[in-house]
């Protein structure tokens, strides 16, 4: 017969290397928790970089004043209108309120005329991050024709 103290003993050392893996485990956030503005303006910044390069091998001057088309999604029609308000009060512009094709969201293109250089600058791309995101919505990035102006 086993002594009932081995028994106890295994168990315990069970349970205290279960504790350790279990407090030890990478934490990662559940799946449902959207992105921190901060997460968003990182990625913004780094595809930023990545078209920035892609227009500079093409010759397209960064800072010559171009139309740039600033592309964004809401939840509504009347959050759209909020985020062009919104837009307007920063920098003139001509908007184009749509509904998506991935209803029931809408679409917003706000077109610029503007230097590729000024709009990847990581605090405009952080305000209209934190615009979109106070009328419940996303900024999905920008574009430009790659003509060489």
């Amino acid at each position: 017969m086993q002594n009932p103290w081995v028994t106890i003993g295994l168990v315990a050392l069970v349970v205290v290397l279960l504790a350790v893996l279990w407090m030890r485990r990478p934490r990662h956030r559940h799946r449902h928790e959207p992105p921190t503005i901060e997460e968003l303006v990182a990625a913004q910044v780094e595809g930023d970089e990545r078209l920035v390069e892609v227009l500079r091998q093409q010759g397209v001057d960064l800072n010559s004043p171009r139309h740039i088309d600033l592309e964004f999604y809401t939840p509504s029609e009347d959050a759209a209108r909020r985020l062009v308000a919104s837009l307007e009060g920063l920098l003139p512009g001509e908007a184009d309120v749509r509904p998506s094709v991935q209803e029931p969201e809408w679409a917003v293109t706000y077109v610029v005329s503007a230097t590729v250089s000024s709009i990847v600058q990581p605090q405009a791309v952080e305000q209209r991050i934190r615009l979109a995101a106070a009328v419940g919505g996303e900024f999905d990035g920008w574009g430009t024709p790659a003509d060489k102006r």
